[in-house]
């Protein structure tokens, strides 16, 4: 059977589907992420200072895996009278496909400005709302080894070929607007939607006809809450829904993720936390961690249930993520409504 095809094609695939910051949705703990989620995240939390670090690798049981590396750090830089914000927030990634023959590398810099709705009065019983709008600026690079790539049967001429050469690099423009409401202290609710890739990036591992094939527009929905069962127990219901075009290919690909995290408080500083999630592929992901004081470390494993989990030789994938957040007196000025993600 001529393979030489079907690599390309699958050439192709990794291609876009780490066109735009990474894949539809790059991490299941998504907490740990926000500056990937929506711009408009920067410094939506209750503190001083956030710092993240992700890991994650699946297929750990193929011959080539995929493992990816997330940092990022964020922070209200000022505060005004009235309680609204602005936030500032970078973030770094480097992901591995093929076994390291495609290397990508991201970094992010944005902006966020935080509308603060309802009295101080409201805001003492949990009450309050906040609407938020942010921009990014991404810095994307692609490198490919040539030489680690190995194709068998004749070859075979396709529509699309290797471009540019095994590096390229491009520049994107973010966009995300979110809005968050704290009915009281045991309820709340967020909901936000991002774009990525606002300019058309045009640089690509990829051509056609002598021209590049453009990086691919990714679209964001998210949707969290919390609601409070009894004195200790929080639902942490949330949706994560991406979408993108694919300029391969004409088609358009979208990924989810829906479930819900169990967080148990043994303190008013300490808790811990178990998550169930269901992705679009017949994919379910189990996590699990602690919070202490200002640090939260969580876990998570994918389980595989369709035809795929063959050929990753029943093996799924696993994430370890880790946040700190530094507290501050002003965050009680700010005042963050229903900061779940």
């Amino acid at each position: 059977m001529n393979l030489y095809p079907l690599r390309l094609l699958f050439l192709a695939t990794v291609c876009g589907s780490v066109s735009v910051l990474g894949q539809e949705i790059p991490y299941k703990q998504f907490t740990a992420t926000p500056l990937l989620l929506n711009p408009a995240l920067a410094g939506s939390f209750d503190g001083n200072i956030r710092g993240n670090l992700a890991y994650r690798r699946l297929w750990t049981g193929a011959e080539a895996p995929f493992s990816s590396v997330h940092a990022s750090a964020d922070a209200p830089v000022y505060t005004g009278r009235k309680g609204d914000y602005f936030g500032a927030g970078l973030a770094f990634t480097q992901s591995k496909a093929g076994d390291g023959i495609l290397n990508i590398v991201n970094g992010v810099v944005g902006a966020s400005y935080h509308k603060r709705f309802g009295s101080d009065s409201a805001r003492a019983k949990g009450q309050g709302s906040e609407l938020a709008v942010g921009l990014q600026g991404s810095y994307a690079q692609y490198y490919m080894d040539m030489s680690r790539m190995y194709f068998t049967g004749p070859p075979t001429t396709l529509p699309y070929v290797l471009g540019t050469g095994n590096s390229v690099s491009s520049y994107l423009v973010n966009a995300g607007i979110t809005y968050s409401r704290s009915v009281s202290k045991g309820l709340g609710f967020v909901v936000g939607f991002s774009a990525f890739n606002l300019n058309g990036a045009g640089d690509a591992l990829l051509e056609r006809q002598r021209s590049l094939v453009g990086l691919d527009r990714k679209y964001t929905f998210l949707a969290g809450g919390h609601i409070a069962v009894g004195e200790r127990m929080l639902l942490r219901p949330a949706l994560v829904y991406a979408t993108r075009e694919s300029s391969y290919f004409r088609v358009r690909y979208v990924g989810y993720i829906v479930g819900n995290e169990f967080l148990y408080g043994f303190t008013p500083t300490s808790s811990m936390f178990f998550g169930l999630w269901y992705s679009k592929g017949d994919l379910m992901t189990v996590s699990a961690g602690l919070k202490k004081g200002s640090v939260r470390v969580g876990l998570a494993y994918d389980y595989n249930m369709s035809a795929l989990n063959a050929a990753a030789n029943g093996t799924g994938g696993f994430e370890i993520a880790l946040t700190y957040i530094n507290p501050s007196v002003k965050a009680r000025q700010r005042y963050v409504p229903c900061a779940r993600f």
